[in-house]
């Protein structure tokens, strides 16, 4: 099938849609004519902003060819630009430039591109991104403490009879879990967390009747299940981008479909974190969340030391 660029084009306008979306003041607008001396002249992409009260446009032409553009494609492109008062010049390729066009559209402060899509080798932008998408089942916890009891005393089972300042620890790990100050990468391996408290910090437990008692060294120890999924931004099907050649500028646009949803379709799947391939520079964690409500009972194992008359027994509530 013959190529009419106009798949290319479309990509482009994608782009640089998506680029101008937070700017209240940019149309951006697909296969344009625009009145010049000489009659209309089309343009593949035209933008239309508005800049400290002034009107800015911006002309694009894309070229979907197998080889690098010449110095006379910016010529021909600088030709129209004036012939339409344009303010602003871009020509997007597939492949690239050659030198002198590029010493030329320098010289004429014409901006070179290239687009890429998953039909396109993404990869050639010539940056890899790595992604790893943590898919979370359950989290297992068990919490351990010390405290001195009176005899006979009864302590309510489940994590949340532990409070700190008047939160139930539970909630108190939660919040710290969503900060990420809590290990949370590392699957099917037990670890442990410990709350950082000052003199200040009240923290105790209830008995059955809730009365507060005072405890101390309070540490979680928790095994989150599940398993991870790793691949490229380049490898996600609907993944698009920009090299902005005359910015050295790189723009990449992902749909979180492609994550969230169809992970397990789209990168690779690994049972161990050490088995994760190496990354150095940017790596892109992305992580479902962990359901804590299941958690609020039966997840307490106390160390308790009795203080009382001898041979006295130290209930607790199960």
């Amino acid at each position: 099938m013959k190529n009419t660029g106009k798949e290319f084009e479309s990509l482009s306008y994608q782009i640089f849609t998506l680029l101008s979306k937070d700017d209240r003041y940019s149309n951006v607008e697909l296969d344009v004519l625009l009145d010049s001396p000489d009659g209309q002249r089309q343009f593949d992409v035209v933008i239309n902003s508005r800049l400290s009260g002034l009107d800015i446009l911006t002309v694009i032409e894309c070229r979907d060819y197998a080889k690098n553009l010449s110095v006379s494609n910016v010529d021909g492109f600088y030709s129209k630009m004036q012939d339409v008062n344009a303010n602003k010049g871009v020509i997007v390729a597939r492949k690239g430039f050659s030198k002198t066009a590029k010493q030329k559209a320098d010289r004429l402060g014409i901006t070179l591109c290239t687009a890429h899509d998953y039909n396109r080798k993404l990869e050639d932008i010539g940056l890899q991104v790595p992604i790893t998408f943590i898919s979370l089942d359950s989290i297992n916890m068990n919490l351990t403490f010390t405290a001195q009891f009176e005899a006979n005393t009864s302590i309510t089972s489940g994590i949340n009879s532990v409070l700190i300042n008047e939160t139930p620890l539970l909630e108190f790990f939660q919040s710290k879990y969503k900060l990420g100050e809590i290990e949370s990468t590392r699957l099917n391996q037990e670890l442990s967390w410990s709350p950082e408290l000052s003199k200040e910090d009240n923290v105790y437990v209830l008995d059955v009747h809730h009365n507060k008692i005072e405890i101390e060294k309070v540490e979680i120890t928790y095994n989150i299940v599940g398993l991870y999924y790793f691949g490229y931004l380049h490898d996600l099907p609907n993944t698009i981008g920009m090299n902005n050649l005359s910015d050295n500028q790189i723009n990449m646009f992902i749909n979180s479909d492609d994550i969230l949803i169809d992970y397990k379709h789209n990168l690779k799947e690994y049972k161990s974190h050490k088995n994760l391939p190496k990354m150095s520079g940017t790596n892109l964690i992305i992580s479902d969340n962990i359901n804590f409500n299941d958690l609020s009972k039966g997840v307490s194992h106390a160390q308790m030391k009795y203080i009382g008359p001898p041979n006295k027994t130290l209930e607790r509530n199960s």
